[in-house]
């Protein structure tokens, strides 16, 4: 028979190694590498951006308004030639 408050503390434990666990995952880098930016783009303006990437490497592009004008930014991805 459990004592009365075990659960919680047990809970409590739980919950702060569970903690620490998470933000170890969150600070141990994956396979891979990634990058971010973050830019103030003028009305109709355009920025020209590039990374070298080997052929055949998984990407993936994402981006987001993050506050100004009504949001419409378009994205365009080109190779070199």
């Amino acid at each position: 028979m459990p004592r009365p408050g075990s659960a919680q503390r047990w809970a409590a434990v739980a919950g702060r190694w569970g903690c620490r666990l998470l933000a170890l995952l969150l600070l141990v880098p994956g396979p891979g590498g990634a990058s971010e930016i973050t830019f103030e783009l003028p009305d109709n303006a355009k920025q020209c951006f590039y990374e070298d990437i080997a052929q055949g490497t998984k990407c993936t592009l994402e981006f987001q308004v993050i506050t100004g004008g009504h949001y419409d930014v378009d994205c365009r991805l080109e190779d070199p030639d």
